[in-house]
């Protein structure tokens, strides 16, 4: 029975790190939408399926949004709103020769031909040029992976017993590498070391059996906790001064956080008051930010 209950908790906890089969079976994965799918709709057709060149592609691509410079929140919203549900980024991976046909039946035929009747010192060759040349693109696999822990970390309130307190960062610099054009590896070497420091945790019996008596960041110090959600949640969603309650209620709310509103406001608590009915209060029953 111990062991069964062990299992389950432990499948419980990996969870989190991992992607929620049901949840991405009701998402949109946008590396599957193509241009036949929305005939009607010239909105999302001039938006989502044109090349570089202007021109109609088979397969949707994110050009139109990287001149907007948006982080990756902005993104999921723009893409929820024009799609009407949330949508998988996961596999995406720019490529110009991915958009070069407005049929699918002729896009595919091109690619394969870029790879037919190649000798094995041909493809090394190109390879090797490809390889020197090379600007990596963004692994949008790591993306939605680390993207969907953190908000599955903020509404268990794991942020700060995890450290992934620099899990916004990392996904930011990720997607502005993306909107530059520049060379993504760095950032994705530093998505799959956080992914694997994640899940080597994740893993670790100790660890497990720590989860098991239900600790949360709520056990931090109330200042240090309400300022540190209330800076993942900002550079998560890009809101810098206004208040998140409008906006930011979903993601974390979470019916026994007490610090919840003043996370959402913006404030900060002055101090907390302990007593019991035995003692009168003294300067130490009180903690100050």
């Amino acid at each position: 029975m111990e062991l069964v209950k062990t299992n389950s908790m432990k499948n419980a906890i990996l969870a989190l790190c991992k992607d929620n089969a049901r949840k991405e079976d009701k998402d949109l994965v946008f590396v599957d939408l193509g241009r036949d799918m929305f005939k009607n709709n010239e909105l999302i057709l001039n938006k989502y399926f044109k090349n570089e060149n202007g021109q109609d592609c088979y397969y949707a691509n994110l050009l139109a949004l990287r001149p907007l410079k948006v982080n990756l929140y902005e993104i999921k919203k723009i893409l929820k709103k024009d799609f009407g549900k949330n949508v998988s980024l996961k596999g995406y991976k720019h490529d110009p020769e991915h958009y070069k046909f407005s049929t699918q039946a002729m896009q595919d035929e091109y690619e394969e031909d870029l790879f037919k009747d190649k000798s094995n010192e041909e493809e090394d060759a190109e390879c090797e040029a490809i390889r020197r040349n090379r600007i990596e693109p963004l692994d949008f696999s790591l993306v939605e992976s680390l993207y969907r822990f953190i908000y599955k970390a903020i509404k268990n309130r794991y942020v700060m017993l995890f450290n992934v307190e620099d899990v916004p960062g990392i996904l930011n610099n990720a997607i502005e590498c993306y909107n530059l054009g520049v060379s993504c590896g760095p950032s994705n070497e530093a998505m799959a070391a956080k992914i694997a420091h994640i899940r080597k945790l994740l893993e670790d019996a100790e660890v497990i059996e720590w989860l098991k008596t239900g600790p949360t960041d709520m056990s931090f110090d109330p200042a240090d906790y309400v300022q540190t959600y209330q800076k993942v949640i900002r550079q998560l969603t890009g809101i810098r001064d206004e208040s998140l309650e409008n906006t930011c209620f979903d993601i974390m709310h979470r019916e026994d956080d007490l610090w919840e509103d003043m996370i959402l406001t913006g404030t900060l608590p002055e101090f907390l008051e302990y007593h019991d009915d035995v003692k009168e209060i003294e300067e130490e029953d009180y903690w100050f930010k």
